[in-house]
């Protein structure tokens, strides 16, 4: 049998919505229970011997007597109606499938008269469905790909198309349309890809030989000449200097055309955070072969401001703010100021990010701050200034490399120390998660290190590092399930515990390590049970969290962790803790809110509480 071209395109195209995958076929005998209009009500059912899984799943998708049975017809006759206009319609997804033999037969059962009851009618008799719709499909045998066949129409101009196989018209494969349907489409990208702005697909054409149980295939393309970019126009990007606008971009004219840096100009607009609206479109040829494109903005408001409460048992009411401007200079550059307040910390905190210095793919960062500490086991009084470099190695992984130098002021066990601190910080980051604020898929990476000497006392040498890493695996879709994890290692190399100041030890315990345990107390403690930091730390944490309704969440986690006086973690000096707790998240647009409850696994006396209590934004981890 021969289809036309022209008849082929119609009968791939029309079939393609129903061609969608789909979850579990719907319980239509319950469905057929439920409804409540006035009508006759049905029943649908689908049998076959072979008709199973997604074939199944896809013909009740296609059926618009499934779909419409909370619509009871008016009568019988209107019922029939409805289930012989399914008949074609879903031997056409048959033939979509690649069953080209495929039957459909349809029979409507009436239902057996309801037997003589006494008293009053129970609402069960009342809602029993009283017609059953029965679909028959015989699918028959399965169709495969035979000749595959791709053929430039006219001139090539160079092009030299894919080969059936590179665009999924695999020998023997299943003969379907949306195989054939994808394959058209890969063909058309990669023309496009190769500079061939203009190209269209040709006239496909199949062959279905009925004997060989075969498809032929033969797909169509027409090049057209090869474009290359023109001029870049912009509008509405007031306040940005061009030459900034020109390197985000990142398109040169003389350029082969691609779209995909069309759709990567758009992405890298965005990502500045300076536009509300990002348009990039190319327009009509110009008589040298080339493409102008227009970008057309819509600029955001550049200064922006924001803050964050949040609680916990041991640490009180916390505030955060900030202030932003992220287009101070007129390239984009952003100064941030942030400040953070609770009982042990008050930190004042200043950056500036210059984007796209000497590369669009590196960022110049500036910072300084102050900080007071005052926890129960030191105090501190500091002033930060650091500057380094930020690249973006590939999407989703950055690495920094800077120099800092900090001065502090510690007092710890009635002691008063000075330090003036030369680093060189360096930190990996790596984001592989589908979300910022509540992943659940995914992973983190975390790895930060960094030589410190001590400007004032030149033996004092050490090497401060972190590493931590979390992986969010999702359970079930409906009700979201997500099981999160998180581990952390950390080490100091080069001194002794007490040689290292206190505010650059490893302290464990709180909302951010260990829920339930104080903070900073889960690790080596003095005489008066006050924190004395490690030279160590190892975390690792477990959180189940079950979203029963859209805004709310439910969880369950268990933390551990502990500082170590040893430069690698060791069991044996018994500072591991553990916590465990359930907690709620109201989930936001800037986040989940989060309140949890965290009680202590074998509790210390005269430290550990009955329960800590945390509220806060964003997940734990």
């Amino acid at each position: 049998m021969r289809l036309r071209p022209f008849a082929a395109a119609l009968f791939l195209l029309s079939l393609l919505p129903a061609c969608t995958p789909g979850a579990r076929p719907p319980l239509f005998e319950d469905l057929g229970l439920a409804g409540e209009r006035a009508g006759l009500r049905y029943t649908v059912a689908i049998t076959g011997a072979t008709v199973e899984g997604e074939l199944l799943a896809r013909l009740y998708e296609a059926s618009e007597t499934a779909r419409r049975i909370d619509q009871p017809p008016a009568n019988e006759l209107v019922l029939r109606r409805r289930a012989r206009a399914d008949v074609p319609r879903l031997e056409a997804l048959l033939r979509a499938q690649g069953y080209f033999a495929g039957k459909v037969a349809v029979r409507i059962e009436r239902p057996s008269p309801a037997p003589a009851t006494s008293g009053e009618t129970t609402g069960a008799q009342m809602l029993q469905p009283e017609f059953r719709v029965v679909f028959e499909v015989d699918p028959g045998p399965l169709y495969r790909l035979g000749q595959r066949l791709v053929e430039v129409v006219g001139q090539d101009y160079g092009f030299h198309p894919p080969g059936p196989a590179d665009l999924g018209l695999v020998s023997d494969a299943p003969a379907q349309a949306e195989r054939i349907l994808g394959a058209e489409e890969r063909l058309l990208a990669a023309a496009r890809s190769a500079g061939h702005a203009r190209a269209a697909l040709g006239e496909r054409e199949l062959v279905v030989d009925h004997r060989t149980r075969r498809m032929d295939v033969r797909l169509r393309i027409v090049p057209g000449p090869v474009y290359e970019f023109g001029e870049l126009r912009f509008s509405g990007g007031e306040g940005i200097a061009r030459r900034f606008l020109e390197e985000v971009v990142a398109i040169r004219p003389g350029a082969r055309f691609d779209p995909a840096r069309i759709d990567q100009a758009r992405r890298a607009l965005l990502d500045t955070q300076l536009f509300s609206l990002v348009q990039v479109e190319v327009g009509e040829p110009q008589a040298d072969n080339r493409l102008p494109v227009s970008v057309r903005l819509e600029m955001r408001r550049p200064r922006s401001v924001g803050g964050a409460l949040g609680y916990t048992t041991d640490e009180g009411p916390r505030l955060r703010a900030f202030w932003e401007h992220r287009n101070i200079f007129g390239s984009a550059e952003r100064l941030r100021l942030d400040t953070q307040l609770s009982r042990p910390l008050g930190e004042l905190r200043l950056q500036l990010r210059k984007p796209h210095l000497f590369s669009r793919r590196q960022d110049l960062l500036v910072d300084g701050g102050l900080r007071v500490e005052s926890t129960e086991g030191f105090e501190s009084r500091s002033i930060r200034a650091g500057i380094g470099l930020e690249r973006r190695l590939r999407p989703g992984t950055t690495g920094t490399l800077g120099v800092a130098w900090r001065f502090s002021e510690i007092r710890e066990g009635g002691e008063e120390r000075l330090f003036a601190l030369l680093s060189l910080p360096g930190a990996l980051r790596i984001d592989r998660s589908d979300s910022l604020l509540d992943p659940s898929r995914g992973w983190r990476l975390l790895l930060e290190t960094a030589p410190f000497q001590d400007v004032r006392d030149a033996g004092r040498t050490f090497v401060r590092s972190r590493l931590s890493h979390s992986r969010y695996l999702s359970i079930w879709n409906e009700p979201r399930l997500v099981l999160a994890l998180r581990g952390a290692i950390g080490t100091i190399l080069g001194e002794e515990r007490d040689r290292v100041p206190a505010d650059e030890r490893f302290y464990a315990g709180g909302g951010g390590s260990v829920r339930g345990i104080p903070f900073q107390k889960a690790g080596p403690l003095d005489a008066g049970r006050d924190p004395l930091g490690g030279r160590s730390l190892l975390e690792g944490s477990a959180e189940l969290r079950l979203r029963p309704r859209d805004r709310w969440e439910i969880a369950l986690f268990l933390d551990l962790g502990g500082a170590f006086t040893s430069v690698v973690p060791d069991l044996r000096e018994d500072t591991l803790r553990l916590g465990t707790g359930f907690g709620l998240r109201y989930l936001t647009p800037i986040g989940p809110l989060r309140f949890d409850l965290g009680v202590p696994i074998e509790p210390r006396r005269d430290v550990d509480d009955p329960f800590q209590f945390y509220i806060s934004l964003g997940q734990a981890f």
